[in-house]
């Protein structure tokens, strides 16, 4: 399928200041995969310290504790 110039331009308020509109939401996505990245790098479960187990797979708190900080920090 060919896409025409024409049926690319958002027309009217649709496409105004849309990079204003989506950065947050940009910066809150590339935090997140930054950490999810980190995260699933640097956990091992069959690492042990001693008498410690190793570390434990990724809950859905610690997603939304990282997002939760983020808009704590634009705040």
């Amino acid at each position: 399928m060919c896409w025409q110039e024409s049926d690319l331009y958002l027309p009217g308020d649709v496409g105004y200041d849309v990079e204003n509109l989506f950065s947050s939401q940009a910066r809150v996505a590339l935090r997140l995969s930054h950490f999810l990245s980190n995260f699933l790098q640097n956990v091992d479960l069959y690492e042990e310290y001693g008498n410690l187990r190793g570390d434990r797979l990724l809950n859905i708190e610690q997603v939304f504790g990282e997002v939760c900080v983020f808009f704590k920090f634009l705040s």
